[in-house]
Formats: C-alpha cells, structure tokens, sequence
C-alpha cells in the first residue's frame, strides 16, 4: 500500500495524537488496576478483621460456657451436700420416731 506525500501530511500529526490517546488509556488502565488492587487489599483486610473477630468471639463464648458449667458444678454440689444433709436429718428423726415409738414394747434381754 502506497500512501500519498499528501497524505503523509495529514498521517503523521495523527500518529502523534494516537500516541496521547494510547499513553492516556495506558495511564487509565494502571490507574484502575492500582484502584482495584487497594479494593482488593482493602477487602481482604476487612475480611481478616471479621474472622479475627469471630475467632475472639468464639474463644470468649467457651470460656463462658466452661465458667458457666464450672458455677453449674458448684452449684449442683451444694445442692446435693444440702440434699444429703436434709436426708439424714430425716433418716436421724425417723430413727428417733421409731426408737420412741418402740420403746417399751420390746426387751432386749443379754445374757
């Protein structure tokens, strides 16, 4: 293809524009490729902290369970030490009813 003097006349200020226009969008394109990266990195920061904060919730959420059930074990004890006691406060007054209504019916006779 042959290109005319003419012609070369009016090519060669295009080129020189096509070169701006072409740099321009190069620039563009790293502009947004940088942008998008410090989305990315913006996100993945984000994300880290909601993981770490799940984790710190997760971790405090079972060391109240444990100290929950570490009062519920104290508690329970308690309960069955006064349990204990009141049944054998019952058992002594039974056995004190049943001496005192025994008593004088039989003889216990050794020999």
């Amino acid at each position: 293809m042959t290109i005319n003097p003419v012609d070369m006349q009016v090519v060669l200020p295009k080129t020189e524009q096509v070169n701006k226009i072409q740099r321009g969008l190069q620039q563009q394109q790293q502009t947004q490729q940088k942008i998008q990266e410090q989305i990315i990195q913006q996100d993945i920061k984000r994300r880290e902290q909601a993981i770490n904060e799940m984790e710190n919730l997760k971790e405090k959420r079972i060391k109240d369970e444990e100290k929950e059930k570490g009062q519920q074990k104290k508690h329970d004890k308690r309960e069955m030490h006064e349990n204990d006691k009141r049944k054998l406060a019952e058992v002594k007054k039974e056995d004190r009813n049943s001496e005192k209504s025994l008593s004088g019916h039989r003889l216990d006779i050794r020999i």
